[in-house]
């Protein structure tokens, strides 16, 4: 009976732990490369689909290369165009056509104690000057004995005095 229960015991171990452990575990790799290769096969369709699209561009460009060397041609005029315009002078402010001494109101700018530079800046270049040691006289006129004549007194770079012109 020993006999028995060892030969069962060992026919019972035998029927279920050997072919667990000789069971071979389902290998994943075979799937993993399958999905790889959809992948590259996908990918390499796209590729090809977009190879197709740029040649189409290609070939429109190529029909379409006369008008484009026209456009070229254009640009490359206009931009000559340009840098022409660039190496012509650009206009001087235009002068005014009287003097600003001939204006009253710039006379009643002038106030006591400005500056040469002040009354010239207001008045315009003078047309004629006097100095005597540290009095200066800036006249305005047209002419020599002109009805139309202006002057101004400074001492020490100071107005003093002004005599506008009689308009």
């Amino acid at each position: 009976m020993v006999r028995i229960l060892c030969g069962f015991t060992i026919w019972l171990i035998s029927s279920i732990l050997i072919p667990a452990a000789t069971a071979q575990t389902k290998d994943s790799q075979p799937n993993d490369l399958a999905l790889k290769v959809s992948q590259l096969e996908r990918k390499i369709a796209d590729q090809e689909e977009r190879i197709g699209q740029l040649e189409k561009a290609i070939k429109a460009m190529q029909e379409n290369g006369a008008r484009a060397g026209n456009i070229a041609d254009a640009i490359l005029k206009v931009e000559a165009a340009l840098r022409d315009l660039k190496t012509i002078p650009a206009p001087g402010p235009i002068p005014p056509l009287t003097p600003p001494w001939h204006s009253a109101s710039n006379w009643n700018l002038l106030t006591q104690g400005m500056s040469r530079a002040q009354v010239v800046e207001i008045l315009g270049t003078p047309t004629r000057e006097t100095s005597v040691m540290d009095t200066q006289t800036l006249y305005y006129g047209d002419s020599v004995g002109a009805k139309l004549t202006g002057s101004v007194t400074l001492e020490g770079d100071r107005l003093t005095k002004m005599v506008p012109p009689a308009f």
